[in-house]
Order: C-alpha cells, then sequence, then structure tokens
C-alpha cells in the first residue's frame, strides 16, 4: 500500500514553545493542541486565516499531564486522562475529562470520568460519540 499526500500541501508555523506528549485536534480549518511540554497551555492555528500563526487560547484549568487524548463533538474539544503529579506530588494517572468551548474561550471540568485513569490510550469520534481505549493505567503503569 503506497501513501498519497495533497500536492498542495503547504508547512505551518513553528509553535511558540518546544511541544512534545501533548494532544491535539482539528476543527475544520482550525488545529489546537496543548497539554505535554506545554504545561497548562493551549494554542490555536487557523489555517484558512492569511496570517497564519499559533495563538495562545485559555489556559487548561486541571493539573498539567502528558499523553492526554482529545476529540471535537460539535465545535468543543473534549480532553480525557492523561499522566502528571497529583496535588501530593506522586505520579498519577488521571481519569477526569475536560471540555473546551472556542466560542467562550472556556474549560469547564465535567462530571463524566472515567473508571480508571488513562495513559497512552487512543480517542476518536463515530457518529457523534467519543469512543476511548487502550493505555494503560496506574496500577500497570507502576507495576
Amino acid at each position: 500500500m503506497a501513501a498519497s499526500f495533497a500536492a498542495g500541501a503547504s508547512v505551518l508555523p513553528p509553535l511558540p514553545v518546544p511541544f512534545k506528549s501533548g494532544t491535539g485536534v482539528i476543527d475544520g480549518k482550525v488545529i489546537y493542541v496543548g497539554l505535554g511540554s506545554a504545561g497548562k497551555t493551549w494554542y490555536k492555528l487557523d489555517t484558512g486565516s492569511p496570517e497564519k500563526k499559533w495563538e495562545p487560547v485559555a489556559e487548561f484549568p486541571g493539573t498539567p499531564r502528558e499523553q492526554s487524548t482529545s476529540a471535537v463533538i460539535n465545535g468543543n474539544i473534549y480532553v480525557f486522562g492523561g499522566v502528571g503529579k497529583n496535588e501530593n506530588g506522586l505520579t498519577q494517572a488521571f481519569n477526569d475529562v475536560y471540555m473546551y468551548n472556542p466560542s467562550e474561550n472556556v474549560w469547564r471540568k465535567l462530571m463524566s470520568h472515567s473508571p480508571l485513569g488513562m495513559v497512552g490510550h487512543v480517542t476518536w469520534v463515530h457518529d457523534g460519540k467519543v469512543f476511548t481505549t487502550g493505555g494503560v493505567n496506574q496500577n500497570i503503569f507502576n507495576g
């Protein structure tokens, strides 16, 4: 099987900070990336804008984390799990869910959560529903 790429592909500007182990989504022509080595910071880039530049959005209100996953539904961005230091300074796999509303530039922690903290999992949207699977949890992570 051969890979095929669009001939009109273009290079995007570099992020304003080094970025690894974070997460990101594409909603139409807007790319959002954050967390990981960016800490609580998220950035957006509107690829449809003549002036293509990364702009910060509202700061993530949760604990800084790496290896979260994210998805877009109805224009809102959802962030699931990840691993980071809890309030006691201990490494923890998080089971929380946050939602970012781009039109309000506001993050909210949702009451929903997964049964176990998730790290290295995968998340996708199908028929307007979010699915997440795989990865490891804290017990396996420390095992």
